[in-house]
């Protein structure tokens, strides 16, 4: 408790301390993430968005969007996010098989997850969305198809979908590494993938960029932002924050970011971008999007690597990684098996 109280002194103060960064800034969406915020109480979450709301200028149907475990959900919690304004939820399902479950060792089971659901779904919040997980390997083609459906009959409006990645440090490193474990292959991922991508489509999911998912109107204004090299603010340990020039990063440990907030001493790291940075994260995130790289926008805002781009562009194009309309190249679904790949080509050096 006295963490978690230290903790959330520091956020009440960095909101606080950095509100003249904002002036002339309208911020439209709110994102409550990294990690499990549904863990706070309707007190510590309230107390967040009146020093928000005093303190920086609202758009009048800001998007608010808190991160949840399927555990976490209940009526009464429900009720009490909708009075403070909370207006989408983010449910960490990632599966719907119970072995799956366990052995990513996730503190709800399949029946919480569909029971969340329901809830969610007799509430008031009509914008929510859930994460999946595919390229497991406990999980066939069947099972994955058999887990979309099921989100696809609750009116899910949006999907967030990730390849199963092994992070060093974590249980799951340390279980491959000791081969108690068996990461799926890459062709089997990558056939998941497109599966996801054709059966999405047929159900009217636009694939707005590559790992996101959503019914007409249900696009993520938070996410979509990011994508679009927009500027955000990001509070708390680990939080990242980008101005459109530079970015920052808070620490990451909880008590050593308290602690050097609460006395006044530097808790976070920044860069200022250079024109390859800009030049490289804007290939990076506008592959990402459905709308792809802008040939117009690449050409006036980065004349001297617009040669680079298009010469990589060109040759995905001829091989059907990439399609193109009058302004911009986009990926095709065995390009977005690539989008890494060719993002690093266009790289700047």
């Amino acid at each position: 408790m006295e963490t978690k109280d230290a903790v959330m002194g520091a956020i009440h103060t960095e909101i606080i301390q950095r509100k003249e960064e904002a002036l002339e800034h309208r911020l439209d969406s709110i994102y409550f993430g990294g990690g499990t915020p549904s863990i706070l109480n309707t007190t510590e979450l309230e107390t967040i968005f009146n020093l928000i709301k005093k303190n920086y200028h609202l758009s009048d149907d800001v998007e608010i969007t808190l991160e949840a475990n399927p555990d976490d959900v209940n009526r009464i919690r429900l009720d009490e996010w909708q009075s403070l304004g909370i207006n989408r939820l983010s449910l960490g399902i990632q599966s719907l098989d119970d072995l799956v479950l366990k052995w990513m060792n996730r503190p709800h089971n399949a029946a919480e997850a569909l029971q969340s659901l329901e809830l969610i779904s007799q509430s008031g919040i009509r914008n929510f969305s859930c994460d999946l997980i595919y390229g497991l390997p406990q999980s066939s083609d069947e099972d994955w198809i058999r887990n979309l459906d099921t989100l696809i009959d609750f009116g899910v409006p949006h999907l967030s979908c990730y390849a199963l990645t092994v992070e060093p440090k974590t249980v799951l490193h340390h279980q491959v590494n000791r081969m108690k474990s068996v990461v799926v292959s890459e062709e089997d991922t990558s056939r998941q993938m497109l599966l996801m991508l054709e059966h999405l489509a047929v159900h009217h999911y636009e694939d707005y960029e590559i790992s996101n998912f959503a019914l007409p109107g249900h696009r993520s204004r938070h996410n979509s932002s990011y994508w679009k090299g927009q500027s955000y603010f990001g509070f708390g340990p680990a939080a990242h924050s980008f101005d459109g020039h530079k970015r920052r990063w808070n620490i990451a440990n909880n008590m050593l970011y308290a602690k050097s907030v609460q006395e006044n001493l530097p808790y976070y790291e920044e860069e200022i971008l250079s024109s390859k940075d800009h030049y490289n994260e804007y290939i990076m995130l506008q592959l990402r999007r459905k709308e792809g790289i802008s040939t117009q926008e690449l050409q006036s805002r980065f004349p001297d690597y617009f040669p680079i781009a298009q010469k990589v562009m060109e040759s995905y194009f001829a091989s059907g990684h990439l399609l193109r309309n009058k302004d911009a190249y986009f990926l095709s679904h065995s390009g977005k098996l690539l989008c890494d790949r060719i993002s690093m080509e266009a790289f700047g050096e």
